[in-house]
């Protein structure tokens, strides 16, 4: 056993670091001391492009031997420096999980790329099969491992990143933006997952995220980073008990603490940071009896509040389409229709069929049967740029879709392709203030963070005037203020041109609670298709097709029991309880 390995019960120690990419003007890092002990799990927050992903490469050794730049201060496991290690034994001390998977993942199937790290290690055969056995059934990858990595979701892909990373036995685990491609209740048992392995190995594991809702109730500590500094480090309550830091970098909280905040009475004890202690703090109170209340007050005022369908022929259709990979369905018999002018949100567990649907609207694959149309004239595949200037799709992985040298380059490459009389949605002008490129116009995209990059892709297709947005996870690595304002694009756009929007989401609290309609996908096959209220006023059958409820609705069902429909707003939540508070007579 190496020197480096017999040290591996030690402490992952960031001391003073600083780190400034080749031939960047400005610091990534600046003076950040962060420990991580054995056995704990921390959470790393921050805008987009605030220096997260920079200091996960420095905390497994990545910086400055693989990604080059001025490194000042120094990263220690053990008390030993992560720099001066060979990679093979860096991986055994610190292990990183990539924010793209793609990157990370070299061989044809699942079961050799969980292997291919113990292999190399010229373990005996058997530690090298038990080490599979094991990170395969606890990331949920047991059932597919013979299958292609080609083929495999985005969220399968992710799963088996991190059963790779994990096959190499690491004694801290660093995870940048492990949720991004996970849906709901895979995010969950992963995250059970590093809570087991922090308890039951002493791993200590550093998990960098936007979805903080999810990972909040699994945490020790949370760190928020600004600047490429650590403005706050404490205990999760702790953190969350000043709105002031959070609001100031525009990163999101719970929302649970959200409400605790709106309504400090029904508080006075510790913050909520999960579903289950709201509902124990709150079952009790005027609360529950007031939204069961104004639950009662909405099914009167808006009785079947079914949205009417869209005037003249859909948009966009899908019908009897089915698709089969590997000899197995990825698309069943799905019949759909897309009104002008809606906005649709499709969910379901990862391998539900959601991309691979979606990608048949501009020829991306050939369906086994059934047709695919836009405004009634089928869709021929492989025909992707005849049918890309009418229908504007964002893929799941957006870097894939970035080619030119600068930020403008790559925008006015779309404006040129994209541009319909009589008006753009965005010209270039617009699209560099809107999405925050200014000043970065000369900038290579390599150069943004992997949100920065994911607004580049987005704002590539919104310049010009597509007849249809379909959006792939679009959300991706962007914080809270990121966020808001890409919610509000789509409002404006929508407003300004009555486009259509389609996206594929895992955010469920954030990008389909805002759509009107949401598509319930499971195993292929449509499962629910209604107004969002109500659509996620069912927990039960959402979470038998891999999907949590957002954590409003969930709360809502524990105190009050079914009901139609639910609020999605903490604070048009916290409105309607006010409004319908014991001795408030009711509007």
């Amino acid at each position: 056993m190496t020197e480096a390995l017999a040290q591996g019960t030690g402490r992952l120690h960031a001391e003073d670091v600083s780190f400034a990419y080749l031939g960047a003007a400005t610091a990534a890092l600046r003076h950040v001391d962060l420990d991580v002990a054995p056995g704990e799990v921390v959470l790393i927050t921050g805008a987009s492009g605030c220096g997260k992903s920079t200091l996960a490469l420095a905390l497994c050794g990545l910086i400055p031997s693989r990604v080059h730049g001025e490194l000042r201060g120094r990263v220690t496991f053990g008390g030993r420096p992560l720099s001066g290690l060979k990679p093979y034994e860096a991986a055994q001390l610190v292990g990183m999980v990539f924010q793209n998977p793609n990157l990370q993942l070299i061989n044809q199937t699942v079961v050799s790329e969980v292997a291919f790290g113990p292999e190399n290690l010229a373990l005996p055969q058997p530690e090298i099969a038990a080490r599979v056995e094991w990170c395969l059934s606890v990331t949920g990858m047991a059932g597919m491992r013979r299958a292609s990595v080609v083929t495999l979701s985005g969220g399968q892909k992710q799963r088996t990143a991190i059963a790779a990373t994990l096959a190499m036995r690491p004694r801290v685990l660093v995870l940048d933006e492990p949720l991004s491609d996970l849906d709901p209740v895979g995010a969950q048992e992963v995250l059970g997952t590093l809570r087991r392995l922090a308890a039951e190995e002493g791993t200590g594991v550093v998990i960098i995220e936007h979805r903080v809702d999810e990972v909040a109730p699994w945490a020790d500590r949370v760190v928020l980073m600004d600047g490429g500094r650590v403005v706050l480090d404490q205990p999760p309550r702790a953190a969350w008990a000043d709105r002031g830091p959070w609001l100031a970098t525009g990163v999101g909280m719970p929302d649970t603490v959200r409400l605790a905040h709106a309504l400090p009475e029904l508080f006075p004890t510790q913050l909520p940071l999960s579903v289950e202690e709201a509902t124990a703090a709150l079952r009790d109170t005027w609360f529950a009896t007031a939204l069961a209340a104004a639950a009662a007050e909405r099914a009167r005022r808006e009785p079947a509040a079914v949205p009417a369908p869209a005037p003249g022929p859909p948009v966009l259709s899908w019908d009897g389409v089915s698709v089969t990979f590997d000899g197995k369905p990825a698309v069943d018999d799905v019949t759909l229709a897309v009104g002008e002018g809606e906005w649709v949100a499709l969910i379901g567990a990862n391998g539900s069929g959601k991309s691979t649907l979606t990608g048949l609207t501009v020829g991306l694959g050939t369906p086994s049967r059934g047709t695919v149309a836009f405004r009634g004239q089928p869709v021929r595949p492989g025909k992707v740029f005849d049918h890309a200037a009418q229908v504007a799709l964002l893929l799941q992985a957006a870097d894939d879709m970035l080619f030119e040298t600068t930020v403008l380059k790559e925008l006015e490459f779309g404006f040129r392709f994209r541009a319909r009389p009589p008006q753009p949605v965005l010209d270039v002008p617009e699209a560099i203030e809107f999405f925050g490129f200014a000043g970065r116009e000369q900038d290579s995209p390599w150069e943004l963070s992997q949100g920065g990059r994911q607004r580049l892709a987005l704002a590539a297709l919104l310049v010009g005037a597509p007849g249809v947005l379909v959006l792939d996870e679009p959300t991706t690595g962007q914080d809270a203020d990121h966020m808001r304002a890409f919610l509000r694009l789509l409002d404006r756009v929508r407003a300004r041109t009555g486009i259509t929007i389609v996206t594929v989401t895992h955010d469920i609290r954030g990008l389909a609670s805002r759509s009107a309609r949401v598509v319930l996908l499971g195993e292929g096959r449509v499962r629910r298709d209604g107004p969002t209220r109500e659509v996620f006023a069912r927990p039960e059958e959402l979470a038998r097709w891999g999907v949590l409820a957002p954590p409003l609705a969930r709360l809502q069902q524990d105190l009050t029991g079914p009901t139609t429909d639910v609020l999605l707003d903490v604070e048009e939540l916290a409105a309607a309880a006010l409004a319908h508070r014991p001795g408030v007579l009711a509007p």
